[in-house]
């Protein structure tokens, strides 16, 4: 018993801790965004929310046979970096007073998709990387890395949000005062 040998597994295992860190952080920090950057209303939320869980409902087996007849490790590392890209582009486009619903709705239903896509690829590889006698161990440690980034995840978010909104309410303040709005369609 012990951690597996395979260097190969370590990097696996950084990435998959990587990339639960940031859908723990995600999960919270995108409703907050929606509530509090942009006055989404409960219907609003509510739509957000059923876009990130619809994906794992319709793609969960479509993926599975995709990852099975790909390269894993390339589906994993291209969805955690679109994932990264689509969720990088709401502080930029919060920044130029472009965001919006709708693209929180396009992003939550492609983060979605691409988190089926991600965690599909990382299940199928862990076998591929650890001996058999190895296994037990590395799905451990893969599990225990998931739940740090789900425990502390949540408060990462808050802890950002809470800054970006001191932020944005003396940004806001100053807009309001010159006579210029925030734009939100």
């Amino acid at each position: 018993m012990g951690w597996p040998r395979s260097p190969e597994f370590g990097k696996l295992w950084v990435g998959i801790g990587v990339s639960a860190a940031g859908s723990a952080v995600s999960g919270v920090a995108l409703p907050l965004v929606a509530v509090v950057g942009l006055g989404a209303s409960a219907g609003e939320m509510g739509v957000l929310a059923a876009l990130r869980v619809v994906p794992q409902l319709v793609l969960g087996l479509a993926v599975g046979v995709w990852v099975d007849r790909g390269s894993r490790r390339r589906l994993m590392v291209g969805a955690d970096l679109g994932r990264a890209g689509l969720l990088g582009a709401i502080p930029l486009l919060a920044a130029t007073e472009d965001l919006s619903m709708g693209y929180l709705y396009v992003a939550a239903a492609l983060v979605g998709a691409l988190t089926v896509a991600a965690d599909t690829a990382s299940l199928a590889l862990l076998p591929a990387l650890v001996r058999r006698e190895e296994l037990v161990e590395a799905n451990s440690a893969t599990t225990l890395s998931q739940t740090l980034a789900s425990t502390a995840g949540p408060s990462v978010a808050g802890y950002w949000c809470r800054r970006s909104v001191r932020r944005s309410r003396s940004r806001w303040m100053r807009c309001r005062t010159s006579g210029r709005r925030w734009r939100r369609t």
